[in-house]
């Protein structure tokens, strides 16, 4: 028959056993696996990878735009521009009219203008080359016959610039189409019309 003691002593060691045995299953589960940190890692270098548009150098901010909100598009058209510009691989422009404001005795229109393509994310473009080369607004009164060109020192700077896959913002002033319920929107003449916008 076992001693008291020795019975006290090994009960002492199995509750140590035990204990230890516990402490080191609960150091193996606070090690991140190989995949977890693996994942971790990779949505780390992802989220910085992403650019945010710059409001000022978008023309964003003069134009009263709004980037967490942007407006919705009143009418838009996608217009083809130079495949091979600067060798980025870029396809078209999304050109939106986004606000139609009717001021005193003029039209102000804001355009919102995206390129699309490969090229995205390699350096900034400007609104010029996202048009092709010629910002020339004029709105086309089909119905009556006339022609109102902007008036250029109210006009956005072709010099605005963003990545490609990022808005850029343009504002242009016209004298206030009076007798039309529609109008074409052109930005270069040799680009596609935005057709049939309504007038305010």
């Amino acid at each position: 028959m076992k001693s008291p003691v020795k019975m006290q002593v090994a009960a002492v060691a199995l509750v140590l056993a035990v204990g230890l045995v516990g402490c080191a299953a609960s150091s193996d589960s606070d090690e991140p696996t190989p995949d977890s940190t693996a994942t971790s890692t990779a949505d780390s270098e992802t989220s910085n990878d992403v650019i945010e548009v710059d409001p000022d150098a978008s023309g964003a901010t003069d134009a009263g735009i709004d980037l967490d909100n942007p407006p919705e598009a009143i009418a838009a058209v996608e217009v083809p521009i130079q495949a091979d510009l600067y060798d980025r691989n870029v396809e078209s422009s999304l050109l939106e009219v986004v606000k139609m404001r009717h001021v005193e005795d003029a039209l102000v229109i804001t355009f919102r203008v995206t390129i699309t393509g490969e090229g995205a994310g390699v350096e900034p473009l400007r609104l010029w080359d996202a048009l092709g080369g010629q910002f020339s607004p004029a709105l086309i009164d089909y119905k009556n016959l006339v022609r109102y060109d902007d008036v250029h020192d109210l006009s956005t700077s072709t010099e605005i610039r963003a990545l490609a896959g990022q808005p850029l913002y343009a504002v242009a002033t016209f004298a206030y189409p009076e007798d039309a319920d529609e109008v074409d929107v052109i930005v270069n003449p040799d680009l596609p019309a935005i057709a049939a916008v309504p007038v305010p």
